[in-house]
């Protein structure tokens, strides 16, 4: 990222994302330490504008929230899914699924992002709130440099 900077002549913020994967059977910090992980090596690098995007346990997780029946309520629930997709009860992509009526492919999302179904915004779920909060800090130090 550095070179990128170099290049172009400006900041650059990067985004390294990565789902938790968490079952009820992983550790409860495994979530922390993946994204503690993802942070130092950013600042190891020296990049002060790198964001450790790491949805709880999916990132459908997130999307559930915009697309639940209910939406954008209660939406920290969705974090306790199990991140195994082949679990029968719970596997955020199944639920998405079902939800939707059909696979939540990467255009179908867009679209629902584009039409303002699926509105960032209001999103509030503890894992998403982080990487709000980082990213937004993340462009208030690339403005300054």
């Amino acid at each position: 990222m550095k070179k990128k900077e170099e290049d172009q002549g400006q900041s650059v913020v990067a985004i390294l994302f990565r789902d938790c994967d968490g079952t009820r059977s992983s550790p409860r910090s495994e979530w922390d330490d993946k994204r503690n992980s993802i942070v130092y090596g950013f600042e190891k690098a020296g990049l002060r504008t790198g964001v450790a995007m790491v949805p709880k346990t999916k990132s459908e997780c997130w999307l559930l929230c915009a697309v639940q029946e209910d939406s954008y309520r209660d939406c920290g629930r969705f974090e306790e899914l199990s991140g195994n997709d082949s679990s029968e009860k719970g596997a955020p992509k199944k639920v998405l699924q079902k939800t939707l009526g059909e696979e939540g492919t990467s255009e179908l999302l867009r679209d629902l992002i584009h039409n303002g179904t699926i509105d960032p915004i209001r999103i509030d779920m503890p894992s998403f709130n982080v990487f709000k909060k980082d990213l937004e800090e993340a462009i208030r130090v690339a403005m300054k440099e």
